[in-house]
């Protein structure tokens, strides 16, 4: 929720945008009806930006074109880590090779990925995490991570596992 209180005479007329483009209510989006205050329910990634208002009426000619402006207050949408790609459920190895498992995760803010092994951390510097600058208006960015497990032997089987934080 975002609101402001004007005192002027007439009453000021408010109208609010989002990233300089004007807002309207929507599905998820309402306006009181002064204009006074706007609610987002239901708030996604795609909500994120800045938001401002404008209060203009007739007397009002100090401001550009009778109006004032407030300064932007910006809206960041926090998103939970998820794993969007798990390693594959089960594989039989012989001992000479060396396996290639990768994990996919996004969130806001940026996500990182620790690996596994039968329940034990395994050391970071066996796997390598690559950051997806693909941060769309719709999707935070991704973090891929692939874990090499060289020389499969009989210590390295078990249970490799992915998490997201």
């Amino acid at each position: 929720n975002f609101s402001t209180s004007i005192y002027a005479f007439p009453q000021s007329r408010i109208t609010w945008s989002k990233d300089g483009v004007p807002l309207n209510a929507a599905r998820r989006i309402s306006l009181s009806a002064d204009n006074s205050s706007i609610s987002i329910s239901n708030a996604q990634y795609s909500d994120r930006g800045n938001y401002r208002f404008v209060a203009s009426n007739q007397h009002y000619t100090s401001g550009e074109g009778g109006s004032v402006q407030s300064s932007p207050v910006q809206l960041q949408i926090y998103i939970f880590p998820r794993v969007i790609t798990d390693p594959q459920s089960s594989t039989t190895l012989n001992e000479t090779s060396t396996y290639t498992l990768t994990c996919q995760s996004n969130g806001f803010p940026q996500t990182q990925i620790s690996w596994y092994h039968n329940g034990s951390l395994l050391s970071s510097s066996l796997s390598t995490s690559t950051v997806s600058t693909n941060d769309t208006l719709n999707q935070p960015p991704a973090t891929r991570s692939t874990l090499n497990v060289p020389g499969v032997n009989f210590t390295e089987r078990g249970v490799y596992t992915c998490e997201s934080f």
